[in-house]
């Protein structure tokens, strides 16, 4: 039984929204480190910006900011039209 990242992630077009220096770790890193508590645990190949709409492609577009930056992040993401947030 695949698990939830497994499945949604396997064919995705991934971008993640982050400070530069997040984004150059991960470039270097060649991807992202996922993993989730049932043991899903693979390096995923991930397009990282520091401005959301860059990513106005991707299927998935994970934010990693500070609690208080949430709103702006949900607000400039949501022009896009189809977003879905998973807190």
């Amino acid at each position: 039984m695949r698990t939830w990242a497994e499945g949604s992630l396997r064919t995705a077009r991934i971008g993640l929204v982050g400070r530069a220096s997040v984004a150059d770790e991960i470039a270097r890193a060649g991807g992202a480190r996922l993993t989730d508590f049932k043991g899903y645990d693979r390096r995923v190949a991930m397009e990282v910006r520091t401005d959301p709409v860059a990513l106005s492609e991707c299927d998935v577009v994970i934010v990693t900011v500070k609690s208080t930056d949430t709103a702006k992040a949900v607000e400039t993401l949501a022009r896009r039209g189809d977003l879905a947030p998973i807190q």
